[in-house]
């Protein structure tokens, strides 16, 4: 059969079909150089189930007679490319490159109405992705936020997206919420730890000494009531008042429960504490100047007839002036031990006359 050549601007129409045949040596093609305008259908030779379905606006692929890929500009936007078009049990699949995870790249199973991505080809979920998701916005869920454990790896936390990722985050352990904010090993809140009894717990970690301080941790406020049904175990500060006379200079050991002091401790200078804990503080006014002042703790352990004159820690105020209080802060050096006892002295280096102390002690009542 002879070819139909290029007839220039030429236009040609037939009433009936055109046939293209020959051998694969002629190379059988129908060329044209302008355009091709038809009424509706494009067919698959020998397979009138397989087309391209032009109508007004529409452009429908079909498969077999499934519709797999519909284009349509509607008469208002939003127009609309459709897969599966009718509604058919044809999965959508983009393959990759076999990098990452593998293939496919994403996969939406029809027959799940699931969606798998980066490598997930039957997808568990209605959104399933095996690697990270990235929210640059709000995240919503209306339902349920599930963080799952992997092999017993402890995968199952939410962290801060930031370099310190691995210090301020919640684990989700069984039966058991652990808080952590600025430190990968110590759980600041515990919630739920049944291995502290068969209540619900809430644990906070702390120090003795934690509250405005910039290296301690474990400080809890709150805005509200505090109800305990049970027993309050907790660290608590008291108070010691004690009171003496002395025109003169020279160490003095102030008595516990009456007033005056002595020379050397002994039997009234002895304050058997309850727990483990520590001196913060003691304040001290006296009737006259008493100028630089050595106010000291003195310990000692059981087997002990009284507290040792060599001081735990000792501090220096200057009392300037006469009827105003001065406060002598210790430090965490000023300790003791449950059982301990401990005394108060008072050196100054003029004659305080009537002097009158309050020492606030700290005390551990949980460990």
């Amino acid at each position: 059969m002879a070819k139909i050549k290029n007839m220039g601007t030429a236009t040609m129409k037939f009433g009936e079909g055109i046939i293209v045949s020959g051998s694969d040596s002629d190379n059988p093609h129908l060329y044209v150089s302008g355009n091709i305008s038809l009424d509706q259908y494009i067919y698959h030779n020998g397979d009138s189930d397989t087309l391209i379905n032009f109508t007004d606006n529409k452009i429908n692929f079909k498969v077999g007679n499934l519709a797999f890929v519909a284009l349509e500009k509607k008469d208002s936007s939003p127009h609309e490319i459709t897969f599966n078009d009718g509604g058919n049990n044809i999965d959508f699949v983009v393959k990759g490159n076999g990098s990452n995870q593998g293939n496919p790249g994403m996969k939406f199973d029809a027959s799940v109405n699931k969606l798998g991505i980066n490598g997930v080809g039957s997808p568990a979920h209605e959104l399933d992705v095996d690697g990270a998701i990235n929210a640059t916005g709000d995240v919503y869920v209306s339902g349920n936020l599930y963080v799952a454990d992997t092999a017993g790896l402890y995968s199952d936390k939410i962290r801060r997206r930031s370099d310190s990722d691995n210090t301020t985050k919640i684990l989700l352990n069984d039966e058991l919420l652990k808080f952590y904010a600025g430190h990968s090993s110590n759980d600041i809140v515990r919630i739920g730890d049944t291995n502290y009894g068969t209540d619900s717990n809430f644990w906070v970690s702390g120090s003795i000494d934690s509250k405005d301080s910039a290296t301690d941790r474990g400080t809890a406020i709150f805005g509200g009531d505090v109800v305990i049904s049970g027993s309050l175990y907790a660290r608590q500060r008291q108070i010691t008042t004690h009171k003496f006379n002395s025109t003169g200079t020279g160490k003095k050991y102030v008595k516990f429960d009456t007033s005056g002091q002595v020379g050397s401790p002994g039997v009234n200078n002895k304050f058997v504490v309850p727990a483990r804990g520590l001196l913060e503080s003691v304040t001290i006014r006296t009737t006259t100047a008493a100028d630089s002042t050595d106010i000291a703790l003195h310990k000692a352990s059981d087997g002990d007839a009284n507290v040792s004159t060599t001081a735990t820690e000792s501090i220096t105020v200057d009392i300037a002036s006469a009827n105003t209080a001065y406060k002598a802060e210790f430090t965490g050096a000023a300790v003791f031990g449950e059982g301990e006892i401990v005394c108060l002295s008072v050196n100054p280096t003029s004659a305080p006359n009537d002097v009158v102390l309050t020492a606030v002690w700290k005390f551990d009542f949980v460990n």
